[in-house]
């Protein structure tokens, strides 16, 4: 049976909350850190995702491919994709995650380029990008803060972390 127990779950989940930012649908945002062999249930992926290891190791599973994932290691998930992810027994995971879709109907051509980009980007595993990093560091101290400006902010970290994953793979 799959361990799902966590050492620390910072888990923001707005499924069919319809949390705009700008262009994007947040779905969901977090800061995982597993309990060694801490394993997810294969899901189908409902939206694209975007996962960044800080430290670690584990295997993270995408339709019939396994990647073994490091620190600094970025992984992309599209919509419809089978998902899973365990992680080591030695050198247990911790990552961030970003779950969101775009809005429909798309009217600016920069947005249109980037989700074309996500739906037909055949590689979807880069080492050290590590210059995601202090964004999603960023992004997820403004759902702590919650002040009256952390909408603008966090719609603004994550156009930056969905840019700089277009540049990292472009």
């Amino acid at each position: 049976m799959p361990v799902n127990r966590a050492k620390f779950h910072f888990d923001n989940t707005y499924a069919g909350m319809d949390m705009l930012y700008g262009p994007y649908v947040l779905y969901q945002i977090g800061d995982l850190s597993c309990e060694a062999g801490y394993q997810t249930f294969e899901h189908e992926q409902a939206v694209y995702e975007i996962t960044y290891v800080l430290s670690g190791t584990g295997a993270f599973y995408v339709d019939d491919t396994v990647y073994t994932m490091q620190k600094g290691d970025l992984l992309l998930v599209r919509k419809g994709q089978m998902h899973n992810i365990i992680s080591a027994e030695i050198e247990p995971l911790r990552f961030f995650y970003l779950g969101f879709d775009f809005v429909e109907p798309i009217v600016n051509e920069k947005i249109a380029q980037l989700k074309s980009f996500f739906d037909t980007n055949e590689q979807v595993q880069f080492h050290n990008a590590v210059s995601l990093q202090d964004t999603f560091m960023r992004v997820l101290s403004e759902f702590i803060s919650d002040d009256v400006l952390s909408n603008l902010l966090i719609e603004a970290y994550m156009q930056e972390i969905i840019c700089g994953v277009y540049r990292i793979f472009s």
